[in-house]
């Protein structure tokens, strides 16, 4: 607990956790495809600067004398490890919440 928190009763806040987790995780379902639809598009643009660097990056490999093979496939090796992170941030599956936190007022005198 937070040394602030001292004097607070928790007791009838822990009683109100499932209120509030039914409440966020409702607010979410409401919310999901509003959510969703921005992170999609974001990872579409993701993948579009992806996609840029990757070509803008072998056409300067290319104008290059004596670039090597290794640093095409270099290149090829980031394009693909950023793609699977951009893939990463696909949303799946229900929302998930946990409180991490409460506040809650000073009791009066503390």
């Amino acid at each position: 607990m937070n040394p602030g928190g001292a004097g607070v009763e928790l007791g009838p806040l822990k009683s109100l956790l499932p209120l509030a987790i039914d409440a966020a995780t409702e607010h979410l379902f409401e919310r999901r495809e509003a959510f969703e639809t921005d992170l999609l598009h974001r990872m579409e643009s993701y993948r579009s600067q992806l996609q840029s660097w990757t070509q803008l990056s072998l056409i300067r490999l290319g104008e290059q004398v004596g670039a090597a093979g290794e640093k095409k496939e270099r290149v090829a090796e980031i394009a693909d490890e950023t793609s699977r992170l951009i893939d990463s941030l696909a949303p799946s599956g229900d929302p998930y919440v946990r409180v991490i936190g409460i506040i809650a007022p000073r009791k009066a005198g503390g």
